[in-house]
């Protein structure tokens, strides 16, 4: 299956995920970017599971609760659409 996701240059972010859970080496990747639905790219904002660098391609991200985890992705989800909302109005 071919790449749907485009993420933009500069628009990825990454939390580290509760240890205790998930291991070391795991991350929360953020990105916003353009996804294919259907025919058309749609702005969207992404969560993907990093594990040893690389995303885990179809695996849907999950949050233990009481890990802290989903807390810690929705502020830097929040962070970088402030931020990429902020520089898209400038380019306006």
């Amino acid at each position: 299956m071919g790449q749907t996701f485009f993420p933009l240059e500069g628009y990825s972010e990454t939390v580290p995920a509760n240890e205790s859970f998930h291991g070391k080496e795991v991350l929360y990747k953020i990105s916003i970017g353009n996804e294919i639905w259907g025919s058309y790219p749609t702005p969207v904002l992404k969560v993907q599971i990093m594990e040893g660098g690389q995303v885990l391609g179809r695996k849907s991200p999950s949050y233990p609760i009481g890990s802290g985890d989903f807390e810690r992705v929705q502020k830097k989800a929040d962070e970088l659409l402030k931020r990429f909302e902020k520089e898209i109005r400038k380019k306006s």
